[in-house]
């Protein structure tokens, strides 16, 4: 397996562990995080029995929720069950600078956490929202309680945290719920209503903020920049209004795409939506990312049939049999006002799903989900051009990545049937089965000293297809590359070198280059043309 472009680098990423999470039942990791220490967190559902290291975990009803702490070598230092009698799952996981772990998710009837029930409630599904130390021990924990037998409040996995600690969740609601001592009805009888909820780090309410629907709103992803603004993506149908803002799904869709900016007291600064023609409930938005130089918004998710970006009209490129199921990803990118400045498609002949996205520290993005229902991750540059792309070999769905420096990440989701890749041999016969995987293109140590590299110091760039280029080693291919003349100004500058410089309208001469690697460190030496 192969993974390039990864932090402006061209580099072979192994995989340097994997963790399967059940091999029967219904399993899935619906997310995870990296901590102040280089720690994974995971959360996720299960049923029946999984082991994480030394701990086995055994679900009380169908599905149970799983919460677990990893070094990055991939030892599990605790594991935790948390559900009840019922079907419980689909959680979120937030971190702040001090290594405290934000979990949210969703029960039935009950929250069980250490043979203690510490939330009930009434109707169908009930939301929590708890803070766990770095060891797993719980500080606090609230929840958004059906108050009726046929009430629900969801949060469905999406939860975010400021580096001090200040959180952020979204939560849909049908019915008569209880927040804290204010109980919500919603006023649509055949959707939903939505509660923005923010919380201090000690558990305190900052705000609740409602918005009211002529249809549903389904929440995929919230976030904050470095000033507190939130933003949240998802789905909707019908009107979603937010105060005075609203935006209508078209006459033709069935679910549209929406992005919404709040600021730091939940107050909405804007709200965008963007039809889609043949919409259900998997085309949304289901990731974003800010970049905090530019404020610049990027956005995936996924669509079926054909979706407006404020004139700019995505088709389906794929062949999908099934209405009901996204045929093509999404990738778009809007300003802090929510202008969109581009947006791009793309996908195979079956299923595709963008899931998450992220932001390269040296520039570019990184994409994960489904190709052809395959578990992949894709780089692509600011301008939305597609770089390399990995796939599993297993059909699945890659839910979440993670960067981890220099090259490395993690990626978790849900596989099916066998998934053998380099030195996993896994097969799991649940309907799903989880995984958590670290990928490394540092796995394999080096130095760079002596003979380990080998470069040649001369091209002759004339044309005949013999040693034209200046090429690296494949070692260190994907460097940045700079290249000098003798009086020291730069005459080559590339964050990513591809072995396509052959000194174009330089004279005969001996030039000086310096490679960086994300693995090896600086390198340089000489390189003379002689034409």
């Amino acid at each position: 397996m192969i993974f390039c472009c990864l932090a402006s680098l061209q580099l072979h990423a192994q995989i340097q562990w994997g963790h399967q999470i059940g091999v029967t039942g219904r399993n899935n990791v619906d997310n995870h995080i990296i901590d102040k220490d280089g720690n994974i967190i995971a959360v996720g559902h299960f049923e029946r029995t999984i082991t994480l290291g030394s701990h086995t975990l055994t679900s009380q009803g169908s599905d149970d929720m799983f919460l677990y702490k990893a070094t990055p070598t991939g030892q599990v230092l605790w594991a935790k069950t948390m559900g009840g009698p019922h079907s419980d799952g689909t959680m979120g996981v937030a971190t702040d600078k001090l290594g405290n772990l934000y979990v949210g998710g969703v029960f039935i009837d009950e929250l069980v956490l250490d043979g203690k029930i510490i939330l009930k409630g009434e109707g169908v599904f009930n939301t929590f929202i708890g803070k766990f130390d770095p060891n797993g021990q719980l500080l606090w924990s609230k929840g958004v309680i059906t108050k009726e037998q046929y009430a629900s409040a969801e949060l469905r996995g999406v939860i975010t945290a400021s580096p001090e600690g200040e959180v952020v969740l979204p939560v849909q609601f049908w019915g008569k719920v209880q927040f804290e001592n204010q109980q919500f009805q919603s006023q649509n009888q055949r959707g939903n209503d939505l509660l923005l909820i923010k919380l201090t780090s000690a558990g305190q309410v900052t705000f609740v903020s409602r918005s009211f629907h002529n249809g549903s709103v389904f929440p995929r992803e919230v976030k904050l920049d470095e000033a507190g603004n939130i933003y949240m993506t998802g789905a909707y149908i019908g009107t979603y209004k937010i105060g005075s803002l609203s935006i209508a799904t078209g006459p033709e869709s069935h679910d549209d795409i929406f992005v919404a900016k709040f600021d730091k007291q939940g107050r909405p600064l804007w709200l965008k939506g963007f039809n889609n023609s043949i919409g259900l409930l998997s085309s949304a938005g289901a990731s974003l990312e800010i970049d905090p130089k530019t404020k610049n918004i990027y956005l995936a998710g996924s669509f079926k049939g054909r979706v407006d970006f404020d004139g700019i009209v995505l088709e389906e490129s794929g062949m999908v049999e099934f209405s009901g199921v996204p045929a093509d990803i999404f990738l778009a990118s809007l300003t802090e006002n929510g202008k969109v400045v581009w947006a791009k498609s793309f996908g195979g002949e079956g299923h595709d799903l963008g899931r998450d996205i992220k932001l390269l520290p040296s520039g570019g993005l990184v994409l994960a989900g489904a190709w052809d229902f395959k578990p992949f991750v894709q780089y692509f540059d600011l301008a939305g051009n597609p770089g390399e792309r990995i796939h599993l070999n297993a059909g699945g769905v890659a839910d979440n990545i993670t960067l981890a420096g220099n090259g490395a990440f993690y990626l978790s989701g849900q596989f099916w049937g066998p998934l053998r890749a380099e030195h996993i041999n896994w097969y799991g016969r649940g309907e799903t089965n989880g995984f958590l995987m670290k990928f490394d293109p540092c796995a394999t140590k080096f130095t760079a000293a002596g003979s380990t590299f080998k470069t040649y110091n001369v091209i002759t760039p004339n044309g005949d297809g013999k040693n034209d280029y200046f090429v690296l080693d494949p070692a260190i291919a994907g460097a940045k590359l700079q290249i000098y003349n003798r009086w020291g100004s730069k005459v080559y500058d590339s964050n990513h070198y591809t072995n396509d410089w052959s000194g174009t309208g330089l004279p005969e001469a001996v030039y000086h280059w310096v490679a960086t690697h994300g693995c090896a460190g600086t390198l340089k030496g000489t390189v003379t043309i002689i034409r």
